[in-house]
């Protein structure tokens, strides 16, 4: 990637061991947020008119972060039909 003077500080790569801020990664919601962070700031590096090889990275990028919505999608539907089927359940023992 190229460096670029954001705000009148180099923006360099960090330092081997230099700490990094990471949200927690155990759920499909942090994870979500975590790579689409990713991508934000991916695309801010390489501006309007990335190159090729880029476009095809962050649309990869892109691509993860649909997997993960899709998920949680999925977990919310699963969350609703169990909720739903024990209510048929305890009407049905009742």
């Amino acid at each position: 990637m190229r460096n670029k003077v954001i705000a009148g500080t180099a923006d360099l790569p960090l330092a081997i061991g230099a700490p990094v801020r990471v949200s927690r990664l155990d759920d499909l919601l942090h994870l979500r947020a975590e790579i689409s962070r990713l991508y934000r700031e991916a695309r801010r590096r390489e501006g309007r008119f990335p190159d090729a090889l880029t476009a095809q990275r962050l649309a990869n990028v892109l691509g993860a972060v649909r997997g993960a919505i899709e998920m949680e999608e999925v977990v919310r539907r699963l969350a609703l039909l169990e909720s739903t089927q024990r209510k048929t359940t305890e009407t049905r023992h009742a």
